[in-house]
């Protein structure tokens, strides 16, 4: 898994990281619908952090499960804390997979993933099928 880092100053840092972010989602082979709630998501998510005035710093990339799932995730980390009202209206709008952990000396990091569907990640093994008159099945 290789993630690129973005350190979200001001607003044109959080344009790049969203161009950036939709750019990936393309690559992944996500629809159109899927790369702009990415783009929509990364952005909306850095902007509030430049709005508080907070520096912060994202990271963006591919990942895959174990079972071979691929998917994007981008984790945004800054030194403000988030409101439960943020954080329901964050799982609402984004509630595939997502994780958010806040500690006094690190700030805020919140994480979110977005999966392929399972037919864009499933290995093409061709299927052995053996056809059988009726009557001529094996027990």
């Amino acid at each position: 898994m290789e993630m690129e880092l973005f350190n979200i100053n001001n607003v044109r840092d959080a344009i790049r990281a969203r161009q950036r972010g939709r750019e990936l989602a393309r690559e992944l082979g996500f629809g159109i619908i899927d790369q702009t709630r990415i783009a929509y998501a990364i952005s909306e998510l850095s902007s509030g952090f430049v709005e508080m005035h907070q520096h912060s710093q994202m990271l963006i990339g591919k990942v895959r499960k174990e079972t071979g799932e691929a998917g994007l995730e981008w984790s945004l980390i800054g030194s403000c804390s988030f409101s439960r009202e943020l954080e329901e209206e964050w799982n609402s709008l984004w509630s595939e997979e997502w994780d958010i952990a806040i500690t006094r000396r690190v700030g805020t990091c919140i994480t979110f993933r977005k999966w392929l569907p399972t037919s864009f990640y499933m290995s093409s093994t061709p299927i052995q099928l053996q056809l059988f008159a009726t009557g001529e099945e094996q027990g």
